[in-house]
């Protein structure tokens, strides 16, 4: 060979050996394929998963927010002796159902909004109203609300507590 003579690849001539160490093979662009496959699935399966945990923490807050807003509201009426709001007339141990909505169904909605659309669910309210003993023979009154619920076939409840004395 001279030694300023061209190598055989400068032509587009490539030797036997060196078209061996290049490029990928068939397997490997396969076992690639694959490994990229099992790793989107993975991901939207996970994507999907934390998307249902959003959903049912909404639902979750919203029950919350319909429970809050009847404890607020047995804080908020009158009690005097003369004045007892029938939300904070006593009950028996296991509460009435508590129609807050004014359905008339004895039902309470749970609402979800989920970006463009509005999911409604419904749930049970239950009110609980007990008098608590005390030394000084005042009128004080626990007040407990609790909301059950079904969410994509599992029962749920949220409930709050909170102690009324007369005005």
């Amino acid at each position: 060979m001279q030694p300023n003579a061209p190598s055989p690849t400068s032509y587009g001539l490539i030797s036997q050996r060196s078209l061996a160490n290049k490029g990928f093979t068939l397997v490997e662009v396969i076992i690639a394929c694959g490994i990229i496959v099992i790793s989107f699935g993975t991901m939207m399966q996970v994507l999907l998963q934390l998307n249902r945990q959003a959903i049912l923490s909404r639902v979750q807050t919203s029950a919350r927010m319909v429970v809050q807003r009847n404890i607020d509201q047995a804080l908020a009426e009158k009690f005097t002796v003369s004045v007892i709001p029938s939300i904070l007339a006593i009950t028996s141990a296991s509460g009435v159902t508590w129609d807050d909505d004014g359905g008339g169904d004895n039902r309470v909605s749970i609402t979800v909004q989920n970006g463009t659309t509005t999911a409604t669910t419904l749930g049970t309210l239950t009110r609980t109203v007990t008098a608590i003993a005390n030394a000084n023979g005042a009128d004080v009154r626990l007040v407990r609300f609790s909301v059950a619920y079904n969410y994509r076939g599992r029962p749920y409840t949220y409930s709050a507590t909170t102690i009324r004395s007369r005005d």
